[in-house]
């Protein structure tokens, strides 16, 4: 299997810290095992092979806490960040051509107009090696 860093609940837990600092409001874990469960998500596998790409896999994390909720607020901005961290530590760059590119396309999928899929391959083009 190929070495990909993959994101502690530490990192987890500090992002969502971080990310409500900066949104100015006060959230809670409230569901640690969905939030396990968010973590470990993109790490399945099966006969030493994982059953995602590198960008599956940072899509996984986006989905998982956008369905799951373990936090009492900011799921979908605690799972993107997440996910495009998840990329950085494994050598790749997500960039945006809008600021609110990536946040339009989480939308697509929670209006099921694409499937986890599409937001891979979304992340998938709009990225490049280190």
């Amino acid at each position: 299997m190929e070495v990909i860093h993959f994101l502690s609940i530490e990192d987890v837990e500090y992002f969502y810290e971080e990310e409500m600092i900066v949104a100015g409001t006060k959230g809670w874990i409230r569901d640690k095992f969905e939030l396990e469960a968010c973590i470990e998500a993109p790490k399945h596998s099966f006969n030493c092979e994982y059953l995602l790409d590198i960008y599956g896999m940072a899509a996984k994390y986006i989905t998982s806490f956008a369905i799951r909720h373990p936090y009492s607020d900011g799921n979908k901005r605690v799972g993107t960040i997440c996910a495009v961290v998840f990329l950085e530590a494994n050598g790749i760059d997500y960039r945006e051509s809008t600021e609110t590119e990536l946040a339009d396309v989480i939308y697509q999928y929670l209006r099921k107009e694409i499937d986890e899929t599409g937001l891979a391959s979304h992340l998938r083009t709009n990225s490049k090696q280190q």
